[in-house]
């Protein structure tokens, strides 16, 4: 059997009981590349990006079984026995490289028929975490929804790709990559090249003339 190549980026990689960060592919400016199939990875990741498609996200849990073993690896920064933690973004497969996007995952459903347009200005709740479930930011927490007209680039251009989406009433959970968000230098409180997640409940919808 052949197997594909798989490009995946490792956001984080970090050791389930402490937390600890021990690996990330985002620090060095470098995807990982292997083989799947072929046991150039730990078992899990064998297993786990196997199951992924191009472009998704994923948390990865592996027990300690699948990955490093009795023997733990790096002179000591995984130690024997430990259950480690992966969130990866399956960047290309066979070398063949994606345009980045948003990818929205329904939490509660909307009307499903009402959905805004560039021009209307739109009101949500949100709450703004890393891939790591790190929370950055939180209309909620405020308790003061957020409003802007869609068009007008007052926002990331993953909010302007991905609110048009939800219906009225949805709460849906966008994955938006780094391209789509702050970038390779990234702002205030979010490191340089961070995928976000935003957790989205549209509010309100105000028509607008077209932008």
């Amino acid at each position: 059997v052949t197997w594909p190549l798989k490009q995946a980026s490792v956001d984080v990689g970090t050791l389930a009981v402490t937390g600890a960060k021990f690996d990330s592919s985002y620090d060095r400016s470098a995807p990982f590349q292997f083989h799947l199939g072929l046991g150039e990875v730990i078992k899990g990741w064998d297993e786990g990006v196997a199951k992924l498609s191009l472009n998704e996200t994923a948390r990865l849990y592996i027990p300690s079984h699948l990955g490093y073993g009795a023997s733990g690896a790096g002179s000591g920064v995984i130690p024997p026995n430990a259950d480690l933690i992966f969130d990866v973004h399956l960047l290309a497969i066979n070398g063949v490289q994606i345009s980045p996007k948003v990818s929205i995952k329904q939490v509660v459903a909307g009307d499903g028929k009402t959905f805004p347009l560039a021009g209307d200005r739109v009101t949500v709740h949100y709450v703004g975490s890393f891939l790591n479930g790190d929370k950055f930011d939180s209309s909620r927490d405020r308790n003061s929804p957020f409003s802007f007209t869609l068009g007008k680039k007052t926002v990331i251009r993953g909010w302007e790709e991905g609110i048009p989406q939800l219906s009225i009433g949805e709460v849906a959970k966008m994955t938006i990559p780094y391209q789509l968000a702050y970038g390779e230098h990234g702002r205030s409180g979010i490191p340089p090249k961070s995928d976000l997640v935003f957790e989205v409940e549209l509010l309100k919808i105000e028509k607008g003339s077209a932008v």
